[in-house]
């Protein structure tokens, strides 16, 4: 492999399985999805989300949806199987709503989960495929430890059911997971991941809650590896490297009263031989945010630093590197069920490059309002650019979506 060829471990998102369908396909899809539950009971656990977003695109008008599915269904109480399913549409104007239109469909994860106990001790081996559990997203927490509302708002996707991860573990592998009594888990993990950066990754992890802190931590190395040396002769396995990558997630305080909520990763460092010359703003993470909780208002206040593609699909920021500021009302009782409004005020630009230049800044000012509705929660979302005044293909949007745990 050339010296001068930069190999880093690939914590991205795969490729969308692109199609031309119609967007009866579409709704069909969800609907197929939300009858599960209904036919096979409470064997199924799963989560629907659905989004739309207005936009404009040269001057006209653009919908776009998306359609996220996770299902875990148990067989019995120790053997259980999981599959998260994505898909999201181009403009639904550009042909008519009735009419073919280009879709994108993606399997994010598929997992087959067998538990069982121990003495002193809950155990649980998996096999995954693609994306699980990644060190920084809220799964691994919620999953094994049952903590809810941890991570921060702003991190979640509006129509996902967790968090931004500062990596995952992708590919084919497996992970070994021991939850003890008082309230703490580890887990090793080995995966397999080929395409443009082929590697063998293993990573070891802890995850623990205690009086005044939650915390989520992961340590692991990648051999990207390769069967041709730097001459193009084919060899049985070529190692030049390893590659370090480490995460923590970390809340101090209660959910509910005032707290600090930290994230601070490395996605990728040469480790063996060491290169400094490789990092990139996109290798390191970083995620702060004090949280301050009154009676009627609740203020939180973040600095960060996120992958670019994650920032892509977030609701308050739309790009890597910045600032944030959030106001929002707690819940409160509207025609019958609970409300939360609020509004966000960001500035923020693509990577440390970006710094000195006034016109990569982004300044978006993004009120919202949530509404617990049949059972799950409606949003809804304003997009503003105070910047973009004067082009109002970037001016401003509007999103809607749901949410919905069955």
């Amino acid at each position: 492999m050339p010296k001068n060829k930069r190999v880093i471990v690939p914590f991205r998102q795969f490729s969308l399985m692109r199609m031309k369908t119609s967007n009866r396909f579409f709704i069909a899809f969800l609907l197929l999805l939300i009858s599960f539950p209904a036919v096979y009971g409470s064997s199924f656990g799963s989560f629907l989300g659905t989004s739309a977003e207005l936009v404009s695109e040269d001057s006209d008008a653009a919908l776009k949806l998306n359609g996220v599915f996770a299902l875990q269904y148990s067989v019995d109480e120790n053997l259980l199987f999981r599959g998260d399913f994505r898909v999201r549409t181009g403009n639904i104007f550009s042909g008519g709503f009735f009419q073919d239109t280009q879709s994108f469909f993606s399997v994010k994860e598929l997992a087959v989960v067998y538990r069982f106990p121990a003495e002193n001790s809950t155990q649980q081996a998996s096999f995954f495929f693609r994306d699980v559990e990644g060190i920084g997203s809220d799964l691994f927490l919620s999953r094994h430890l049952g903590v809810n509302n941890f991570a921060s708002p702003l991190l979640t996707p509006m129509a996902d059911y967790s968090s931004v991860a500062i990596y995952n573990y992708s590919g084919f592998g497996a992970s070994y997971v021991v939850k003890l009594p008082t309230a703490n888990v580890f887990g090793l993990s080995m995966n397999y991941s080929g395409g443009d950066n082929t590697l063998i990754s293993g990573d070891f992890r802890y995850a623990g809650i205690y009086d005044n802190l939650i915390i989520d931590s992961s340590l692991g190395l990648s051999l990207p590896y390769s069967n041709q040396d730097a001459s193009g002769n084919d060899v049985l396995l070529l190692i030049e490297h390893m590659n370090l990558h480490f995460g923590v997630s970390a809340l101090w305080g209660k959910s509910r009263h005032n707290s600090f909520f930290a994230q601070l990763g490395l996605r990728s460092f040469q480790l063996h031989p060491i290169d400094f010359s490789l990092l990139t703003s996109d290798d390191l993470y970083f995620f702060f945010e004090p949280r301050i909780v009154g009676q009627t208002l609740n203020f939180n206040a973040s600095i960060f630093n996120i992958p670019k593609a994650a920032a892509k699909d977030l609701v308050f920021f739309s790009k890597s590197l910045g600032v944030n500021l959030l106001l929002s009302v707690s819940q409160f009782l509207f025609l019958g069920s609970t409300a939360e409004a609020g509004v966000g005020l960001s500035l923020s630009t693509d990577g440390f490059k970006g710094l000195a230049d006034f016109m990569a800044y982004d300044l978006q000012l993004t009120p919202y309002v949530n509404y617990k509705l049949f059972g799950g929660s409606l949003s809804m979302v304003l997009k503003i650019h105070p910047l973009e005044l004067f082009d109002l293909s970037k001016f401003g949007s509007f999103s809607i979506g749901y949410k919905l745990i069955m």
